[in-house]
């Protein structure tokens, strides 16, 4: 994909340190963070956030006048997300929009993050409402990437099943075994280099949007959901095992692979390394259902702050987007 003249182009940070515009807070606008953003854009950026605003605005008298509109990626409808490989749904986005990882990626966690996601107790780890989520994705396979207010556990769960349901795994077979040998937050980082590009920044994408959205102490004593807990969720969505063995084989693999991914976000924050951290067997053993019920012990405030990324979206969804008015679905 070609960059804009200066290579201006923002791109998916691969690094390994933590970008520095992440925040304590857990906004709508924390994917800004995840983006980097060059200190010499900061004045571009300025201007941008000014057009940003007058965008929103301008929505918003839309919705004030009843005529709330929908914004459809026509390239993409009939495209199933869900079943193309990474290289695949970047070629279809390209002209669309100018992303460095897919277009559904983004669009499912700044869905998260707008339902107040970290809000809820589980979240990744309670299950959506698999109706619900059909109607999502029928949705995103008619080009319509508005998603729908339901249950930020529906957006979750789409996210896991989005990953569960790639060609082949995002980390790839032939580094199976460097994963389970892996034993150190160093280790992990070794592997991760390498990775293909498209799949390193994937798997960097999802494992930062965790770190710094879903593993911060506030959001944990909501959603229970520690480094451990989250490893055990998304193990099985990036990594698979190359073959079949016995079971008591699969268990190991099994803590390898939480050990891993667990790692992995440690590399992120090292400060999720603490000395208090439960084992694997143990948060196994300890494991307890969870209500799915809102809490509302956390604030969490809708930031109008965003990236450049987020405003190339808007800038080409106007230009290659139709935007007919909202049918009401059964």
């Amino acid at each position: 994909m070609s960059s804009g003249s200066g290579g201006k182009k923002n791109r998916i940070r691969t690094g390994r340190e933590p970008s520095s515009r992440f925040n304590g807070d857990v906004t709508a606008g924390t994917l800004a963070a995840m983006i980097g953003i060059s200190d010499s854009a900061d004045r571009e950026l300025v201007e941008e956030r000014e057009l940003l605003r007058a965008l929103e605005q301008s929505d918003e008298e839309g919705e004030e006048e009843g005529a709330h509109k929908r914004t459809i990626f026509p390239n993409l409808a009939g495209v199933n997300a869900f079943e193309k490989s990474l290289e695949e749904l970047m070629v279809l986005q390209e002209g669309v929009v100018d992303l460095d990882v897919p277009l559904v990626l983004v669009v499912l966690v700044q869905a998260i993050l707008e339902l107040g996601g970290p809000e809820r107790e589980g979240l990744f780890r309670v299950s959506g409402t698999k109706s619900q989520m059909d109607e999502v994705k029928a949705a995103l396979m008619q080009g319509d990437y508005n998603i729908p207010t339901t249950s930020p556990h529906n957006v979750a769960g789409l996210l896991k099943e989005w990953l569960q349901s790639l060609p082949s795994p995002l980390i790839p077979t032939e580094l199976y075994q460097l994963c389970m040998e892996a034993s150190t937050p160093a280790d992990c980082m070794r592997v991760v280099d390498e990775m293909p590009p498209l799949n390193r920044r994937v798997l960097l994408y999802v494992m930062e949007f965790i770190v710094r959205t879903v593993l911060t102490p506030e959001v944990q004593k909501i959603t229970r959901m520690d480094v451990k807990g989250v490893g055990m969720v998304f193990a099985g969505c990036v990594m698979a095992s190359p073959s079949t063995t016995d079971m008591a084989t699969m268990m190991k693999e099994i803590t390898g692979q939480i050990r891993f991914v667990s790692n992995l976000l440690i590399a992120i924050n090292p400060d999720l390394a603490a000395p208090h951290t439960i084992s694997v067997a143990k948060a196994l053993e300890e494991q307890q259902p969870l209500s799915s019920s809102p809490t509302s012990s956390l604030n969490l405030t809708k930031s109008k702050i965003t990236s450049r990324v987020q405003l190339n979206i808007l800038k080409k969804v106007k230009k290659a987007a139709t935007a007919p008015p909202a049918e009401k679905r059964e």
